[in-house]
């Protein structure tokens, strides 16, 4: 679109930035204390309450990531993001709001490679392609919670994307057994079941997996 600009412009404009098309900023959103070490300082983040928003340049000037979680766990929603992260616990969070972003890659890049990793999101194909990219892109070994296969008074049919996507789902190999009985579910009943995180109700704050 540059290249085109510049030749029915005759070079007068040549970036997108001078017509207003700014590129949206990268981060990704994280609740938990952390520590976050750069080549000549550091920032102790372990004083914030809330979650924060980490900026792609941040991350990419980053080393390494200190914390003292035993457990890290990336939700889909930000909605069920928020709510889990209210309190403080032994887990920290991001929110992964859809597929594996650049940021939240470089962000799993420099945590501890002893930590484990989660992700809770939707048990719909959609939910479950979120988890296979995830895996993908981190090469990390990424466990489910809570993504199985709900029954739900109301019946939801898949959608003939959601056939398409669930049938390339069962031949990933980056699912496992377990998580493909569950597309597999879907399938077989036309059926999304109860589908939506949301829908386990409020979380016991006490204990993990919190549901």
């Amino acid at each position: 679109m540059e290249t085109i600009l510049s030749i029915v412009t005759e070079g007068e404009i040549h970036d997108l930035a001078q017509v207003g098309i700014l590129e949206n900023p990268r981060s990704c959103i994280l609740a938990g204390p952390v520590i976050m070490h750069f080549q000549d300082s550091s920032a102790d983040l372990q004083a914030l309450r809330g979650p924060i928003t980490l900026s792609m340049s941040d991350l990419g000037k980053c080393v390494r990531i200190e914390t003292p979680a035993t457990r890290f766990c990336t939700i889909e929603n930000p909605t069920t993001f928020h709510e889990l992260s209210k309190p403080r616990s032994d887990t920290l969070f991001a929110c992964s709001d859809g597929y594996a972003k650049p940021a939240l890659r470089e962000l799993i890049a420099r945590l501890d490679a002893i930590i484990e990793l989660y992700h809770f999101g939707d048990s719909d194909p959609a939910g479950f392609d979120i988890l296979r990219h995830l895996r993908c892109e981190t090469g990390r070994k990424i466990d489910s919670i809570h993504m199985t296969f709900r029954r739900s008074r109301t019946i939801e049919p898949l959608s003939p994307g959601d056939v398409v996507l669930a049938q390339r789902l069962l031949a990933s190999s980056d699912l496992t057994a377990e998580e493909k009985s569950v597309i597999q579910k879907m399938l077989e009943t036309d059926n999304k079941g109860d589908f939506e995180q949301e829908r386990l109700g409020l979380p016991r704050f006490d204990q993990w997996p919190f549901y």
